[in-house]
C-alpha cells in the first residue's frame, strides 16, 4: 500500500499500488492527488499475487474507498478497465436536492411573506372601515346638530317675532297714567306700556356703565322728581333708561343745563332691586305745548 498526504486539507491517505503514478479525488476536500510510484523494495517484498485475487482486493479497495467517500459528502472514487474515474452521481444528486430545498424554504418563505401581506392589507382595510364609519356617524350627528340647531333658531325667531308684535301692539296702545302714581308704586306696573303726559325730561343725559342705555332725570309739574343714574349696580326704586338709539340723537339737541316739556312711552321691568322705566317714545313740546320732536325706538327689544 502507498500512504500519501493531500497537498490541499493535509489528510493521510492509502493508495493501492495499482494505482501508482495515477491522480485521485480527495475524499476529503476534492482537491487532485497525484499518487507516487511504489518504491521498489516495497515491491520486492511483496508476495505474488495470483489475477483473480487482485480484482478481489481491487473490487474491495473500491468499496472501502466508495463507502468512505459516501459517509464524508465527497466523490465516489471506481475502477474501470483500469482507469480511475470520478463518479459525480452522488454529488450532483446532493446539490439538486441541496438546491430543491432551498428553493422550497424561499417559496415557504414567500407565501408567508405573501399571507402576512394579506392580512395587513386586510386588517388595514377593516380599519379603514371603522373610520369610515364612524366619521359617517359624526356626520350625521352634525347633520342631525345643525337640523336641530336650525330648528331652535327657527322657533326663536318665530317667539322673537312674535313677542316683537306682541310688543308693538302693545306699545303701540299705551295707558296713559298720572307720573307720581308710577314714581309711588312702580311695582304696580310691571310689564305694562304707560304713557306720561307734560312731565319734565332734564337734558343731562348719562350714559348707564355696562349698558346701553342712557338714564337722566324725569320730574312733574307737581314736583315730584326721579333722579337719573350712571350705574345700576347700587341703584333701588325707579329709573328712566332710555335705549341707546334714541339717547345719541337726544344728546346732539338737548342742553344739559335745561329741562324740557315732554311726553313719554315707557315699558316698566324689574331688574332686581331696580324698577326701569325703559322709555320707547319721547315728543318734545314747545312753549305752545305742541309736540315739535318726535323719537322713538323702531325695534322693541
Amino acid at each position: 500500500m502507498i500512504q500519501i498526504s493531500c497537498p490541499s486539507c493535509f489528510t493521510t491517505l492509502t493508495s493501492k499500488p495499482e494505482w501508482a503514478g495515477k491522480r485521485l479525488r480527495c475524499p476529503k476536500c476534492k482537491a487532485s492527488i497525484h499518487v507516487p510510484t511504489a518504491n521498489i523494495g516495497d515491491e520486492a517484498d511483496e508476495a505474488p499475487v495470483s489475477e483473480g485475487a487482485r480484482n478481489w482486493v481491487i473490487l474491495a479497495g473500491v468499496l472501502i474507498v466508495s463507502l468512505a467517500a459516501g459517509a464524508t459528502g465527497g466523490f465516489i472514487v471506481g475502477h474501470q478497465d483500469g482507469k480511475v474515474t470520478d463518479a459525480r452521481d452522488f454529488a450532483d444528486a446532493q446539490e439538486r436536492a441541496k438546491s430543491s430545498h432551498e428553493k422550497v424554504l424561499a417559496l415557504e418563505a414567500a407565501i408567508r411573506n405573501k399571507d402576512a401581506q394579506v392580512a395587513e392589507a386586510k386588517a388595514k382595510q377593516e380599519e379603514a372601515s371603522k373610520r369610515e364609519s364612524v366619521a359617517l356617524a359624526k356626520l350625521q350627528g352634525i347633520d342631525d346638530a345643525e337640523k336641530e340647531a336650525a330648528a331652535k333658531r327657527k322657533r326663536e325667531e318665530s317667539d322673537k317675532a312674535e313677542a316683537a308684535e306682541k310688543i308693538s301692539t302693545t306699545r303701540a296702545n299705551p295707558v296713559t297714567v298720572v307720573f307720581k302714581d308710577v314714581a309711588n308704586v312702580p311695582e304696580d306696573y310691571v310689564g305694562r306700556c304707560l304713557r306720561l303726559d307734560e312731565v319734565w325730561l332734564h337734558g343731562d343725559l348719562d350714559r348707564v356703565k355696562d349698558t346701553k342705555l342712557y338714564s337722566t332725570a324725569v320730574s312733574s309739574k307737581d314736583g315730584k322728581r326721579v333722579a337719573g343714574t350712571t350705574t345700576l349696580r347700587f341703584t333701588d326704586g325707579l329709573v328712566f333708561v332710555i335705549p341707546e338709539a334714541i339717547g345719541r340723537s337726544l344728546a346732539l339737541i338737548l342742553d344739559s343745563n335745561s329741562k324740557y316739556e315732554t311726553n313719554l312711552c315707557c315699558e316698566i321691568k324689574k331688574s332686581g332691586d331696580v324698577y326701569l322705566a325703559r322709555v320707547y317714545r319721547i315728543e318734545l313740546r314747545n312753549m305752545k305745548g305742541e309736540v315739535k320732536n318726535t323719537f322713538e325706538e323702531k325695534t322693541p327689544n
